[in-house]
């Protein structure tokens, strides 16, 4: 009867799916529909296979799945633009005030904020470990918290928001590793230069006769073996 009074009743449909899309700003469910449209759900089984066909025919899915996809691009390239500009990975409170997008909108895209950096091919765990290592390399030992926020580009709290301990960042950075290895080849150098001065004065060497061509000072000896006659005894 409808048909015959010329009344499109599927096109009404589907420009009621459509009016509902604009009205939620997003693709709408079934639910959506029984809540929001002047038609309820039951009455697009009649006309359509699936919901998805009649979101298809709608033109709804298509439009949004676009201007997300579009959305996407923009968020990644402001993420890139910021990390350029920075020189560092950029923080949610650094987002530009004229900002198109907020850090809601990251969070909702993408996930979260490391996810969103990560589709901009921006390695924040990498950035953290540089970073570490050459905290690590000023200092001279294995940093600690306060040696990252005194020195380091990120801090602490930055890490411990990526890495579940601070211990776990450590052991990521091979630093702890690395200055052990270190610690003990020294040791064995100052023990092989007690040895060498030993069998030369046919004694027992004093601290200041360490030779002055040495590699260590008697206050290396002391910080490696705490005291002069420790090393003695180590060697």
């Amino acid at each position: 009867a409808l048909k015959a009074a010329g009344i499109d009743k599927k096109q009404a449909i589907l420009d009621e799916i459509e009016r509902v899309a604009e009205e939620l700003g997003d693709i709408p469910t079934t639910g959506d529909i029984d809540n929001y449209a002047e038609y309820p759900a039951s009455n697009y089984h009649s006309h359509f296979d699936s919901w998805d066909e009649a979101l298809e025919q709608s033109g709804v899915k298509e439009r949004f799945e676009t201007e997300s996809r579009e959305s996407s691009e923009e968020m990644i390239n402001t993420l890139q633009s910021l990390y350029n500009q920075l020189d560092r990975v950029p923080k949610t409170t650094e987002l530009p005030e004229n900002s198109k997008y907020s850090p809601h909108d990251f969070y909702t895209e993408f996930g979260s904020w490391d996810e969103a950096l990560k589709a901009a091919g921006i390695d924040k765990k990498q950035a953290l470990l540089e970073d570490l290592n050459q905290v690590a390399e000023e200092v001279g030992h294995v940093p600690k918290t306060s040696d990252v926020n005194k020195h380091g580009t990120y801090s602490y709290s930055v890490y411990l928001s990526y890495f579940d301990s601070w211990d776990e960042a450590l052991q990521h950075s091979g630093i702890r590793e690395r200055f052990e290895t270190k610690s003990r080849e020294s040791s064995e150098e100052m023990i092989n230069t007690l040895q060498s001065l030993h069998n030369e004065l046919e004694r027992v060497p004093k601290s200041t006769e360490l030779p002055e061509n040495s590699k260590y000072s008697s206050h290396d000896f002391y910080t490696g073996f705490g005291s002069w006659d420790e090393a003695l005894k180590a060697a």
